[in-house]
Formats: structure tokens, C-alpha cells, sequence
């Protein structure tokens, strides 16, 4: 009996949370979780991404920073950090025990960008940073993430993480499926990119708009719409009587609109309803959910943003190398 309490201790402490509280508007929505960095440890709101695999703060006065020279257990590398998405930063390497919630997932040993030079989301909002959750392929400069640095380490339970997002917070869950949170897991579809959190979606339909193209779909918790090419996007927003208005660069639409969108996943139809997909503007307007992709692509793409993220839980399986879906509780 004693030996079956260990190992449920052992398993319990190899699961982790970390909380997500949202802060901006309907158009600049972001998630932000805490980390600490150093010993004594120095705290940071940063966001969390699924695009990026990177992990770095604010190294520059002006604004809360990570100072190298009040940390013991730091560590100085050789190396520039570059990133351009998503937040276009350059710094410094270093290395440091980093935690990351607030029951602590410690990670010694992690490396990390300190940023000097920045614009986009470190200019935005209370954050000092990113916290990239992808796969290392995408980290630049070879870095290891914090997360393959914990399964290197075999600091958690199962190679994986929950994303649970609601309207005012969230919960990442390292180590599990968040089942207090999340409900069964509907289904697992494999990747189709050794690189990002991307699957295959074969069907798009929202109201009178019925795509059955092969389109590559990634999970992105750093972006506050849905992202499609922009004929895509306008076909949708036409759909629903939605009206682009050029001074915002989103499509405005009205408030008791029904507008949903229903996506083919695997053998599974996945909706995203109107009370995610229509979202309320400071000035009362309301807004379609849905941007045009600002960059060029070819093909059928999308990102799925926090709107996907609020209706179903994701699960990110590192081992598997393929993505869990469940309805958010």
C-alpha cells in the first residue's frame, strides 16, 4: 500500500498547471501565464504560443526585464537570438532554471532568449515575453524549447499539454489531458507538419459557404480570429452579411447574427458557435471572428485562434506527434 501511494505521488507530481488570464480587446486578445526565471526568481507575464518554440523575455530597461547579474544559477551563451514571429525580436542566449505556473514545473537548465531589441507584442499589452510551445525544428538557432528540455528531463508524465481557454482565463495543463476542464477526447488526428501543431481539415461550411478542399489547419493561441485566405474570408462574411470596414481591417457584422462555422476534422464535424465566432467591440459594434491571412499563401489555409481554442479543448501530443480535440467544459 505504501509502495502504490508512492508511485500515485510520483505520477500526481509529474503533472502541472499553469493559468491563463486574458487581457486586450476583441482584436488584440492575448492569454498571459507566469513564469519565473533565475534564483531568487524573477517573475513574468508572458504569452503563450503554439506557432513559436521559442521562449524569451524583456532584457531591456523601460519595462519589467530580466536582469542576468540578480540570478545565481545564470548562465551566459554565446549567440544572437533572432525571432521574427511572432513577436520580431533580437537579443541574447542564456541559460537559467525557469518555472513555469504557479505550482512550479521546474525546468533548470532552460535556455532562453533575452530580448534587447523588439516590436509587435512586446510593445502591446502587460507582457515580457513569449512562451513557445512547438516542436524544435522551429526555435531558432537551434535552441532547445522549454518543453523538450522538461521530457529531456523526463519532468512530466505523458510528452504532451492541454490548452483550455475561456472568455476572461484558461489553463495549461503539462503532463495530461485536463480532464476537469475539458470533456472526452472526441477524437486524435495526426500531424501532417513535423514542424507546427498543423492537421488536415477536408470540409469548411458557414452559412451558404461549403468548401470540401484539403485544407492545412494550425493551432495558433496567439491569434484573437480564425485566419483564412482572404476569397475564402469574404465568401464567409458575405455569407453572414458581414461588411468589411477598411479602418479596422475586420468585418462587422450584427450582434444577433448566428453566424457559426463548421469544419470537418478527421471523421468528426467540429462547430464553432456564434457565441465564439461573433465577438463584441468596445464601441458596441460586434465582429465576424474572421480575418483574411495578411500574408501571402497558396493553397487552403488556416489558423485556427482563440475562437477554436474557447470552443474545444486542444491536446498537444509531442509523442504521438498528433493534436486532441474535446469539448471545453
Amino acid at each position: 500500500m505504501i509502495v502504490l501511494f508512492a508511485i500515485l505521488a510520483t505520477a500526481l507530481a509529474d503533472v502541472h498547471h499553469m493559468q491563463l488570464t486574458r487581457v486586450g480587446n476583441y482584436d488584440g486578445v492575448k492569454y498571459l501565464a507566469d513564469v519565473s526565471i533565475g534564483t531568487p526568481a524573477q517573475n513574468f507575464k508572458v504569452v503563450l504560443s503554439t506557432t513559436s518554440a521559442n521562449f524569451y523575455v524583456n532584457s531591456a530597461y523601460g519595462k519589467n526585464f530580466f536582469n542576468s547579474t540578480a540570478s545565481e544559477t545564470y548562465e551566459k551563451l554565446d549567440g544572437k537570438f533572432v525571432e521574427k514571429w511572432p513577436a520580431d525580436v533580437e537579443g541574447i542566449v542564456g541559460k537559467d532554471t525557469v518555472r513555469l505556473g504557479a505550482d512550479g514545473l521546474v525546468i533548470p537548465g532552460t535556455i532562453f532568449g533575452q530580448a534587447a531589441k523588439f516590436r509587435s507584442i512586446l510593445l502591446n499589452y502587460d507582457v515580457d515575453g513569449v512562451l513557445g510551445l512547438g516542436f524544435p525544428a522551429l526555435a531558432a538557432g537551434g535552441i532547445t524549447p522549454p518543453m523538450t528540455r522538461a521530457m529531456d528531463l523526463h519532468l512530466l508524465d505523458e510528452p504532451l499539454f492541454t490548452v483550455h481557454m475561456k472568455a476572461t482565463n484558461g489553463l495549461v495543463t503539462y503532463g495530461a489531458v485536463d480532464t476537469a476542464h475539458c470533456g472526452q477526447i472526441l477524437a486524435y488526428e495526426p500531424l501532417t507538419s513535423k514542424t507546427h501543431w498543423q492537421f488536415a481539415i477536408t470540409s469548411v461550411k458557414s452559412g451558404k459557404y461549403h468548401s470540401t478542399a484539403k485544407w492545412a489547419a494550425r493551432s495558433d493561441t496567439t491569434n484573437p480570429f480564425i485566419e483564412i485566405p482572404a476569397p475564402e474570408a469574404a465568401a464567409i462574411a458575405d455569407a453572414h452579411g458581414a461588411k468589411f470596414d477598411n479602418g479596422r481591417g475586420h468585418y462587422v457584422i450584427d450582434c444577433q447574427a448566428e453566424a457559426s462555422m463548421e469544419l470537418m476534422i478527421g471523421q468528426r464535424k467540429y462547430t464553432i458557435e456564434a457565441k465564439n465566432f461573433v465577438v463584441s467591440a468596445p464601441d458596441g459594434r460586434c465582429v465576424l471572428a474572421l480575418k483574411p491571412l495578411n500574408t501571402m499563401t497558396f493553397g487552403y489555409v488556416m489558423s485556427l485562434g482563440v475562437p477554436f481554442h474557447r470552443q474545444f479543448c486542444t491536446v498537444h501530443d509531442f509523442g504521438h506527434e498528433r493534436i486532441g480535440l474535446a469539448d471545453s467544459l
